[in-house]
Formats: structure tokens, sequence, C-alpha cells
């Protein structure tokens, strides 16, 4: 197997058998027989498709990642057998991804045509003295990291993590992360950076820049993670349908309607486990109260008029609140009357409102509807509170 000179430093069958992470969502917890089972079937089957359909050196290949394959990377649970209690106890639990066979088979797919791509070197505008390493696969993403060394990928948005990420001591959860452009940026140099990618594509290339600045650059890379999954509104949480417009992994995959009517039947959907975000805080993450130095960015294609009014019931008595930076899209002119009513709700929690990518300040407290509507057209929101 042609795994990428760059990461050679394990073997294809060590960094084959973490992508199996995502079937946990298919197998029960606590439950290392039936993963060992799984795993024997599994061989037997990749046995018989190797005699009848592939060569012997891509039989040997795919035989050595089935058969190396930990189990415990298969549960949450198991994931911490044999630690001492303390350090299991701290560890960020994973969570499970959840897709039915449509998106296990674009993660697969993602995944084998990565194991084929080598890497290249990036470096960031705004820190040009570090080294980033990133997939070179220019099927999908030809030219866009480029874009970003050239400083034209969304420049303000780097700005902003430099302006509100307190260097080694602001944990940033970045939702979705896409292929891991700002995940890698802000990872630099933040306490913790968490990442959370729906789109089973995207989530297997930054799955693979996440792992590959583990092992390239880990004085910073090993405080940066992703995990397959989405964040919803406590309604929502569980399995949702998620929609890409044209193909899965480009930037434009959102969960609702809004992207399917924007490109009409051109769509393809998957199922996804989603989880609440204070859920995912409080019994996965380990992120505690209070929230005194967080920053939660969130980019979500469409959903947002939705989910950010849901963070009112979860975040209104605390003391310390959350930063939060917002990609609001186009398709906010879809929203209804309610759900800006419930994204002002939240921001009136605040002390804070830049709009128009962090430049202007909105006097939150004085804007109706309608003033919202108006300010939430273009650019990036940020939203703080003073610190007491």
């Amino acid at each position: 197997m042609n795994i990428p000179s760059k990461r050679a430093k394990g073997s294809s069958a060590q960094y084959q058998q973490k992508y199996m992470k995502p079937l946990a969502g298919y197998l029960p917890k606590n439950k290392r027989s039936t993963a060992r089972i799984f795993f024997m079937m599994l061989q037997i089957v990749v046995f018989a498709a190797c005699v009848f359909h592939l060569s012997s050196n891509s039989c040997l290949d795919v035989m050595e990642i089935v058969a190396d394959t930990d189990v415990s990377v298969l549960g949450d649970d198991d994931a911490t057998v044999g630690l001492p209690g303390a350090v299991a106890a701290n560890l960020p639990k994973k969570l499970a991804s959840g897709w039915d066979e449509s998106g296990l088979k674009l993660y697969s797919a993602s995944a084998l045509r990565l194991s084929n791509t080598d890497t290249r070197e990036v470096k960031f505008r705004n820190r040009p003295d570090n080294n980033v390493f990133v997939s070179n696969d220019g099927r999908i993403f030809k030219n866009f990291w480029s874009s970003v060394v050239r400083g034209g990928w969304e420049p303000a948005t780097f700005n902003l993590f430099d302006k509100f990420v307190n260097p080694g001591k602001t944990t940033v959860v970045d939702f979705g992360t896409w292929i891991g452009p700002t995940l890698l940026y802000h990872g630099q140099f933040s306490r913790r950076s968490f990442g959370i990618e729906a789109d089973p594509t995207a989530y297997g290339v930054v799955q693979y820049n996440v792992e590959l600045n583990q092992k390239l650059n880990p004085s910073w890379g090993n405080r940066v993670s992703v995990d397959s999954g989405c964040v919803s509104t406590p309604g929502d949480a569980g399995k949702l349908t998620m929609k890409a417009a044209g193909q899965a992994g480009v930037s434009m995959s959102g969960i609702g309607q809004k992207v399917a009517r924007e490109k009409g039947n051109n769509t393809v959907s998957w199922e996804v486990q989603c989880y609440t975000l204070d859920d995912i805080f409080s019994n996965y993450w380990n992120i505690q109260k209070p929230y005194k130095d967080i920053l939660i960015k969130i980019d979500v294609e469409s959903y947002e008029c939705k989910l950010i009014p849901s963070f009112y019931d979860w975040l209104e008595e605390e003391l310390f609140l959350p930063k939060m930076l917002l990609s609001f899209h186009p398709q906010i002119n879809q929203c209804s009357d309610d759900e800006f009513e419930g994204v002002l709700k939240l921001f009136k929690l605040y002390n804070h409102v830049l709009i128009h990518d962090g430049k202007h300040e909105l006097p939150i407290q004085d804007t109706d509807v309608a003033g919202l509507k108006n300010a939430l057209r273009r650019g990036t929101v940020v939203v703080y509170k003073d610190a007491l």
C-alpha cells in the first residue's frame, strides 16, 4: 500500500486501523468479544475477495490492515482499557459517527484515496515560522491550500483567532471543521483544540491532517483532536440526515432542507449521529464549567438559525460565557422571524456582538429582529462577554 513517505514513521496498518473508529456507532459498547467476532468474519470475507478478485500484493495489504486492527479503537469505553484510572478519566472520549452505509462508503473512499496521496507543507500567512503538514489531495481540494498560503481564503477568520485565542490558555471548539484549515491554525497556539466534522469525506481528510501533525508537529499537534459527528439542538439529538450539495467533502454539507432546496436534486445524503454541545462538553471532552476561556467556532452551513437559539437554555444562568465565532451563510434569508428572535435572545446574554468579520460593534441591547437581520447579511460574527 502506498503510504505517503512523510508519515512513514508508523506502519500502514497502524495508521489504517485508526480509520476504523467511525465504526464505533455500529458496535455495542463494552463488548470487545463482539468486536473480535466482527473482525474474524471480516478477515474471512476479505480473504475470499482476495482469492477471487484481487492481486496477491493487494490481498496481503488488505489482510495486514484487518489482521492488525486493534479492536479497542472501536468503542469509546474500550479505548481506555489498561490505562490508570486517573489518566483514563481525563482523556476525551470519542464520539460515534453513527454513519449509515452511505456515510461509511464515503468515508472508506476518502481513506482509501488518502492512503495513495502524498503530503505537502504549508505556512499560514499569519504564522510563517510554522510548517503545517496536510494531504496533497487535489481531486476535490485542488489549489485550496495554495490559496490559504497566499492569504486568499478567509483572512479575516484567521485574524479573529489571533485576537480572541489567548495563547496557551484558550480551549477552542471548532465545528464544522471541514478539512481542517481553522483547526490546524488555532491548534498551533491554543491550550487545546477540538474539531467536529459530520461529512464523511471531509472527516477522512481532516483526520489524516490532524494525525499527520500529531506525528510531525507533536509540540502542538498532540493538543489537537477531531471527532466525527454533528452538533444539534436538544430536539434534533440522535440520527439526522445530512446532505451535501453536488458531492460530499466540498464544504457545502448541511443538516436540514436549506442546502437541498438550493441545489435541487443534485445532493448526496447520509445519516449521522448528532449531539448537543452541552452533552459533548460534559460527557465526552471534559470541558467543565465555568467556561472562562472557551471559544466556540460555528460553521454549520444553514443550520445556524436553528442551532444558536438552542444555546440559550444551556447558558442563560452562567456567570462566564464562552466566546463564539459564528459564520452566517446566505441561506439565513430562509430563517423565520422566530429563529431570528431566538438568535437575538442569545446574543443579548453578551456584552459585545461584533459584525462584518468583527470590524463593527452592534449595539445589541438596542437591536430588534429587523436590525439583526440586516446586520447578519455578510461576514463572521463574534460574541463575547467582558471578563469579570
